[in-house]
């Protein structure tokens, strides 16, 4: 039996007085499944094939997440969805090659070999038997003369290249397996990664592929890494810890390429030294806590009526008397909001999954969202966007445009000209922070409150604290004038 979803419900809106407009009222549900699809109790990927494509591969490819479980299937799917983008993509290749030519013979090639690693094609086969179909293709299509030994005569150089290329391709193995492919099967392996991050690292290899010209994965050596950093990572504006990253990333991808028998050596392992400082000339950015006044300056601001800046008001009071991350506070359920606490039921790292005391400072503003939540949501009508669907991505986008507007930033320029803003809805975070230690907080209990990892020394105590130290700890904090302003909201 198939399960469809239905389209979501539309609100009617019009404008200039004629012209009416129906738009979706509530996308969420179907953000969550996007690409999916339910049988018999099983999620599916499901990708529509472009028409000029329907002829080769239907109108629609569908391949199983193998589980029942939809935050699974929601996590597997990108993984599959990138491989039969790879399989289109081998399609289009083909289809818009022409017959005979230096393009067509590598698409040939490339899609023989994904069908080896289908199981649908024998290596054995693809070894001699494909690359003889090619060669008598070529004879064919081109009319090449073949010599005593009745291999064809080939006269045009790519072609050449192309077909010597194909042969390494399919005769070789993995040691002459090419980035490209590589690189395909080693994404398809990170299906438990969210979405974004997944994104990131297919942009950060395929960039390198693109530089290096897709080649053999064996023969990436160490010059090639360190011409790499140097003639575009380091050309680049990007800052030193983003080029850390793609540096980190590309490791790691050598790194499994190594276990996997395709290389011998990791090219980019000890080249992050390169990098560090390059591009900030040596200065650290730092997030710094808020001043109360700035806050305050932001809620007046953000007094204006409208829905999101009433929303962003609510958001802001709770991370700076709490310490929660902004999507922390924006994925908090009614149902983990308690009368004295809030609890989190997962985050980025262990120490994330946490019960987060309730200031007193707060009370009456979490009493009333509560009362006024329309969606099951502590703050509730946020919009979730972004590659991982989250219910912070339009609020943190919303939240920088107000504070540009209400000249409520401390803006860092770096040498490159990059600005990042010192005073972000992550600096609350070191604004409560730092009011509890102003206050004399222990730094483990800190850590508790705020979920930070704890030193190993410590973790068993910190897993083990008291919900009463650390709502003491909590009902310290104080901004003095502003306690009012917050209490105010609640109204």
């Amino acid at each position: 039996m198939l399960h469809t979803l239905r389209r979501p419900p539309l609100v009617s809106i019009r404008l200039l007085g004629y012209k009416v407009y129906h738009i979706p009222c509530n996308t969420e549900p179907f953000m969550k499944t996007r690409h999916l699809l339910k049988r018999k109790q099983t999620w599916y990927v499901r990708k529509r094939i472009p028409p000029s494509l329907s002829h080769v591969l239907g109108t629609e490819i569908q391949r199983t997440t193998g589980t029942r479980d939809l935050d699974e299937a929601r996590r597997r799917r990108w993984a599959i969805l990138a491989d039969i983008q790879r399989q289109i993509d081998f399609a289009r290749e083909r289809a818009g090659s022409v017959p005979g030519s230096a393009d067509w013979i590598k698409a040939e090639a490339r899609a023989i070999l994904q069908s080896v690693r289908d199981g649908e094609t024998e290596q054995d086969t693809a070894d001699h038997v494909a690359i003889d179909y090619l060669l008598s293709e070529l004879v064919k299509l081109k009319g090449y003369k073949l010599d005593a030994h009745g291999h064809p005569i080939i006269t045009d150089e790519k072609v050449s290249q192309a077909v010597t290329g194909a042969a390494e391709l399919l005769s070789g193995g993995p040691d002459l397996i090419r980035l490209s492919d590589a690189i395909a099967e080693y994404l398809s392996k990170k299906a438990h990664l969210r979405p974004s991050t997944l994104k990131s690292k297919a942009r950060r290899l395929n960039a390198f592929r693109d530089w290096s010209g897709d080649k053999a994965v064996r023969v990436i050596a160490p010059l090639d890494a360190g011409q790499y950093i140097s003639e575009v990572l380091l050309t680049r504006t990007d800052t030193s810890k983003t080029s850390e990253d793609t540096i980190n990333t590309l490791g790691a991808f050598f790194k499994w390429a190594r276990r996997r028998g395709y290389t011998e050596t990791n090219p980019f392992e000890g080249q992050t030294e390169d990098v560090k400082g390059s591009t900030r000339g040596g200065v650290v950015f730092k997030r710094r806590p808020w001043a109360p006044d700035e806050l305050a300056a932001m809620l007046e601001g953000l007094s204006t009526g409208q829905p999101m800046d009433t929303r962003l008001r609510s958001l802001l009071a709770i991370g700076a008397y709490s310490g929660m991350r902004l999507n922390e506070i924006c994925a908090t359920e009614l149902a983990d909001v308690h009368e004295t606490y809030i609890h989190l039921r997962e985050g980025k790292t262990d120490s994330s999954i946490r019960d987060v005391p309730i200031h007193p400072t707060l009370l009456p503003l979490i009493t009333r969202l509560r009362k006024e939540s329309t969606d099951s949501y502590l703050v509730s009508g946020l919009k979730p966007g972004g590659e991982d669907g989250k219910r912070s991505h339009y609020a943190s986008k919303r939240l920088g445009v107000r504070q540009r507007s209400l000249k409520v930033v401390d803006m860092y320029v770096y040498p490159n000209g990059r600005q990042c803003n010192r005073i972000d809805f992550h600096a609350l975070r070191k604004t409560f922070n730092t009011a509890m230690q102003r206050e004399g907080v222990p730094m483990e209990v800190r850590k508790a409150i705020i979920g930070h990892a704890s030193s190993e020394e410590n973790i068993e105590a910190y897993t083990t604290y008291d919900p009463g130290v650390l709502a003491e700890a909590v009902q310290k904090v104080s901004y003095g004038d502003l306690d009012k302003v917050i209490l105010k909201l609640g109204d």
